[in-house]
């Protein structure tokens, strides 16, 4: 995933003038077996990433929308019906399609690809693959375009998520904190479990663990009580949250795709932290 190569899968954007600049285009027979996994597994992540990203943004908006909306029942029910809408919707016949609710645009090509990826990933049930995945470091791609894929899956999880909405009885109540010991208030831990819901990996459990834990514990934020050691909090998470770390220490690194995560959920939050 260095960007050296480009699979045949995923789709390149050139100018004329870089044509002879581009890297070899390859399908997976021309990759050792070895690789290909070690590709695959990275290609998930940076899907998983994005969706979580995506999905983490449409919360917030939706949360802040719903706080100050005077037809509460009614933007929650517009909000689900545009997302069906998008998903199985019919699709008018023109280039450029407007959506009434949410105000967006697609181009056709792309909600087509979007409704395609819910019939056959969500609907029938077929295992999703990541081969439209570029590296993040391959030059001759489009960097801030959506990936319909990425917009469906995302989509599909804010459904989910708006169907299983609670509506608060007391909007202003403060939420309960059942960690006192760990976390400054309610708030704050109701932060860790929407950053362990979005960045918690199987296979990266101590690092993402560890984001999380230097980010609340900073002293810019102090959701984390000062006296919370690096190995109380890990006995804390394995015990509360079958984390099954070993380690006693909690390096600390901050990859791009957790911080923009992290600072999506920390907006809604820091205010009342």
């Amino acid at each position: 995933m260095n960007g050296k190569i480009s699979l045949i899968y995923c789709e390149v954007k050139y100018k004329i003038e870089d044509e002879e600049k581009l890297p070899p285009c390859v399908d997976w027979t021309s990759i050792e077996e070895k690789d290909i996994l070690e590709i695959k597994k990275v290609q998930k992540k940076l899907f998983n990433d994005e969706v979580n990203l995506l999905f983490a943004k449409w919360q917030n908006i939706f949360l802040e929308g719903y706080k100050n909306s005077l037809m509460k029942d009614i933007y929650l029910e517009d909000e689900k019906t545009q997302c069906m809408d998008i998903m199985i919707g019919i699709v008018p016949d023109t280039e450029i399609i407007h959506t009434s609710h949410w105000e967006t645009v697609f181009i056709y090509k792309d909600l087509i690809k979007i409704q395609a990826y819910i019939n056959r990933i969500i609907k029938k049930g077929r295992k999703p693959g990541y081969d439209f995945i570029h590296s993040p470091n391959y030059l001759f791609q489009e960097k801030n375009k959506m990936l319909p894929e990425i917009y469906a899956q995302s989509c599909w999880n804010y459904f989910e998520w708006l169907n299983e909405f609670e509506k608060p009885q007391d909007i202003d109540a403060k939420p309960n904190n059942p960690y006192p010991e760990v976390f400054k208030n309610g708030y704050a831990y109701e932060m860790f479990i929407e950053l362990k819901q979005l960045l918690i990996n199987p296979d990266t459990v101590t690092a993402d663990y560890s984001f999380i834990y230097h980010k609340m514990f900073s002293k810019s934020l102090k959701a984390i009580n000062q006296s919370v050691t690096q190995p109380s909090f890990i006995d804390f998470i394995n015990s509360q949250f079958d984390a099954d770390i070993t380690s006693r220490k909690l390096p600390f690194k901050n990859p791009k795709h957790k911080q923009g995560i992290y600072n999506t959920i920390l907006s809604r939050f820091k205010n009342n932290i």
